[in-house]
């Protein structure tokens, strides 16, 4: 069987912890296959692992959110956006409402974007976060609220357009990015997602 470890800032470049854990469950089933998908925060860490990866693990990919300084795209665009697009856009940064999460990755992943900042600095981004601040958030200056969520959202973004190794079965040992990037393959690759959380995401990061 081949399983794929989906780490978010723990193993293999830090040790004890989550990272421990996540080794131990490695070397105790050396009669399957692993894949680690690793995201961590700086370009500068990678390769830099503190383990000695075990024999049954076939594959590292590496995904570093710090990428997101590097991707510079148009600004001004429109997409023309369909209303249930537009709509998963909008309960993704303003919360409060389902997002139909397999449409979203759809569309995060298409074509239609050459870049993930292509979105961030279109027209049709510009126009749902100015809804959802006269909505919401009309004390909050809108270009603060702008480039807030822009910060949060993109590196998120560039996350989802990622390639997906293919495995029999995806482990996401937190929620935060690694829970999205496990339901993200589970949406691609139909395999069955399963999901670890050590303690509380907000609180461990």
């Amino acid at each position: 069987m081949k399983i794929a470890i989906i780490a978010e800032g723990s193993y293999p470049y830090i040790t004890g912890g989550v990272s421990g854990w996540i080794h131990g469950l490695i070397t105790a089933m050396p009669e399957h296959e692993f894949i680690v998908f690793a995201i961590g925060a700086k370009s500068s860490d990678r390769g830099n692992f503190k383990y000695k990866l075990p024999a049954n693990v076939t594959e590292v990919k590496e995904v570093f959110l710090d990428a997101y300084m590097e991707e510079e795209g148009a600004w001004g665009r429109r997409f023309r956006l369909t209303a249930e697009q537009r709509s998963d856009f909008f309960a993704l940064l303003g919360g409060g409402e389902r997002v139909d999460w397999g449409r979203l990755f759809d569309l995060v992943r298409s074509s239609k974007f050459k870049l993930a900042s292509e979105f961030l600095g279109s027209k049709d981004y510009f126009d749902i976060l100015e809804e959802i601040c006269r909505d919401k958030y009309l004390m909050v200056p809108f270009t603060e609220m702008f480039w807030t969520v822009r910060s949060m959202i993109l590196p998120l973004l560039l996350t989802l357009r990622h390639d997906i190794p293919k495995a029999d079965v995806y482990h996401a040992v937190s929620t935060g990015y690694a829970g999205v990037i496990g339901a993200l393959a589970k949406h691609v690759h139909g395999s069955p997602l399963v999901l670890t959380e050590h303690g509380i995401y907000s609180r461990e990061r």
